[in-house]
C-alpha cells in the first residue's frame, strides 16, 4: 500500500518520500509505501505472518536499538478492538531459525505506533533465564501489554529471517473472528557504536658489530578499530609480540676458525 495509489494511505510520522538525487534540477520524489497485511475472519488463537529469509546473515551487534512502525486499522473493523479492549496482538520476530529467535509483542492499536526494541534488554533476558528450550518473556516498562520474548540461543550477529505476524488473542469479552489491515513500515536499526578504537605497531632492531643482532616487534589492535573501508571493528582485541636473537658464537672463541660458521638463534613469539 502506498501514497500514490491509495488515497487513504498516510505515512508514519516523520517519514517523508525520498528525493531522487539523480535529477538535481527537478524535485522528483519516490513513492512512500508500507507492507499491508490484510486479514479476513482470523479465528481466535490463530495467527498469520509474513516472513523474509535473508540470503546473507544480518549482523546488528554494533547497534543499540531496532525500530519499526505498526499501523492498526482505523476503519472500524474489529482487528484493533474497541472501548480500550484489544482483540489482536502483533509480533516482530528475528533470529537464526524457528527454534532460536528474539521477539517483540504488543497489542494492535489504531493509527501508527512505533516499536522500539532495545538490544540490551533482549540480551539481559537471554543471560538471566534458566532454560533455553522454552519461551522466556519479560514485560516492557511503561508499556502495558508489550513484552520481549526469546527462545533458544539466538544471536545478534547471525539474523537469518525477519517475521511480522498477527494473532487473534483469546478474549471472552471479544469472541469470534477478526478482520482488518495492519501496515508495517520503516524497519531500521539506530544507535551505531562509535566508540573510538586504536591500533599500533612497533618494530626495532639492535646490532652489536658482527657478534649479535636482536630484533623486536609488537602490535596491538582494539576491538573498535577498523579501516576506512569498514563500518565497525572486528570486536576482537589482539596483541602480538616477538623477539629474535642471532648470536655468532665464533666471535666469542679465542681461536680463529676460518671458513667456519657457528651461530645460535633464539626466537619467541606470543599472540593473544
Amino acid at each position: 500500500i502506498n501514497r500514490e495509489d491509495n488515497p487513504d494511505y498516510t505515512s508514519p510520522p516523520g517519514v517523508n518520500p525520498e528525493r531522487d538525487r539523480s535529477k538535481p534540477d527537478e524535485e522528483v520524489y519516490g513513492n512512500e509505501q508500507s507492507l499491508n497485511l490484510i486479514l479476513t475472519d482470523l479465528e481466535q488463537n490463530e495467527k498469520r505472518e509474513a516472513v523474509k529469509y535473508l540470503f546473507r546473515p544480518l549482523d546488528v551487534f554494533n547497534y543499540s536499538e531496532m525500530k519499526l512502525f505498526i499501523h492498526g486499522d482505523e476503519t472500524g473493523n474489529s482487528i484493533s478492538g474497541a472501548n480500550g479492549r484489544y482483540r489482536a496482538e502483533v509480533y516482530f520476530r528475528f533470529g537464526g531459525d524457528t527454534n532460536n529467535y528474539y521477539e517483540y509483542r504488543q497489542p494492535v492499536d489504531t493509527g501508527w505506533n512505533e516499536i522500539s526494541i532495545l538490544f540490551s534488554e533482549l540480551t539481559a533476558i537471554k543471560q538471566a533465564r534458566i532454560r533455553t528450550d522454552s519461551v522466556a518473556s519479560l514485560g516492557v516498562n511503561g508499556s502495558p501489554g508489550h513484552s520481549y520474548q526469546i527462545l533458544g540461543n539466538p544471536t545478534l550477529t547471525g539474523i537469518k529471517f525477519l517475521t511480522v505476524g498477527i494473532v487473534n488473542i483469546s478474549d471472552t469479552s471479544n469472541p469470534g473472528a477478526i478482520s482488518g489491515e495492519v501496515w508495517v513500515n520503516e524497519l531500521r536499526v539506530i544507535g551505531a557504536d562509535d566508540t573510538p578504537g586504536f591500533a599500533y605497531s612497533i618494530s626495532t632492531s639492535f646490532k652489536m658489530a658482527d657478534l649479535m643482532t636482536v630484533s623486536f616487534n609488537m602490535s596491538q589492535t582494539s576491538p573498535y578499530f577498523h579501516r576506512l573501508a569498514d563500518r565497525f571493528g572486528s570486536r576482537v582485541e589482539s596483541k602480538n609480540w616477538s623477539v629474535n636473537t642471532d648470536l655468532n658464537v665464533l666471535k666469542l672463541l679465542p681461536i680463529n676458525l676460518p671458513e667456519s660458521n657457528l651461530r645460535l638463534t633464539y626466537s619467541h613469539t606470543e599472540s593473544v
